[in-house]
Parts: C-alpha cells; structure tokens; sequence
C-alpha cells in the first residue's frame, strides 16, 4: 500500500492513473471498469489519510 504525504499527492498520483486509462486503447467497457476501480481506491486512500 503505498504512503502519501498530503490529500494533493493523492489526487495527483490518482489523476495520473485516470490519465493514464483515457489514453490506453482499451474498449471503453474496459476503460470504464478501471476508471470506476480508480476513482474507488481514490476514495479508499483518502479515507485512509484522512482517519488518525
């Protein structure tokens, strides 16, 4: 699991990956599956950051 710094580095690092998938020559059903994935495990890492 990796450790970040700050909620920006989060949505920076996640930003990326989204970036990422739009430019993958995937089928758009696979894009949308891993973008839906992406955008979950966002949420899960920042919760994570943000409870003590």
């Amino acid at each position: 699991m990796k450790q970040y710094q700050c909620l920006q580095e989060i949505i920076d690092d996640f930003n990326r990956q989204l970036a990422d998938v739009e430019q993958s020559t995937q089928s758009e059903f696979e894009k949308e599956s891993l973008r839906s994935l992406i955008l979950m495990e966002r949420h899960n890492a920042t919760q994570r950051f943000i409870q003590p």
